[in-house]
């Protein structure tokens, strides 16, 4: 059997600033519900950080109610993902959104300080 998920050198950076506009979009968007692009984007978004803050978990970056909250965090966005219907409903974009945020910060929380963009689109989100 072959593992069809992609090499970590191949997938994308994050990019915090894109994931908070999408989440904004969704979250406070006046648009009762949000076009199938940007759908699709928050999904690749929350595709895109699950491994990654489950990765920093594994790697013991955390410890006590750091990484309760992180595996909380990773529990309750795959019971949401494994739930949401095909095509999303707006509520299942919301918590969506609510749980990709939540897995950026933890992401930002719990990455290496060497792991960090040392130029442009900052993981950060611009903060020093």
């Amino acid at each position: 059997m072959t593992d069809s998920r992609p090499d970590r050198a191949q997938l994308a950076p994050i990019d915090a600033d894109t994931i908070h506009r999408t989440c904004e979009t969704v979250l406070w968007g006046t648009v009762p519900h949000p076009s199938d692009d940007v759908a699709d984007q928050l999904l690749g978004h929350v595709r895109q950080l699950l491994p990654e803050v489950r990765g920093l978990v594994r790697r013991r970056t955390c410890r006590g109610e750091q990484e309760r909250t992180a595996l909380h965090v990773i529990r309750r966005t795959r019971r949401t993902l494994r739930a949401t219907g095909s095509p999303p409903d707006a509520n299942d974009l919301w918590g969506l959104a609510t749980y990709c945020r939540a897995l950026l910060a933890m992401y930002q929380q719990l990455r290496p300080l060497d792991d960090w963009p040392a130029h442009g689109g900052r993981a950060d989100g611009g903060r020093r």
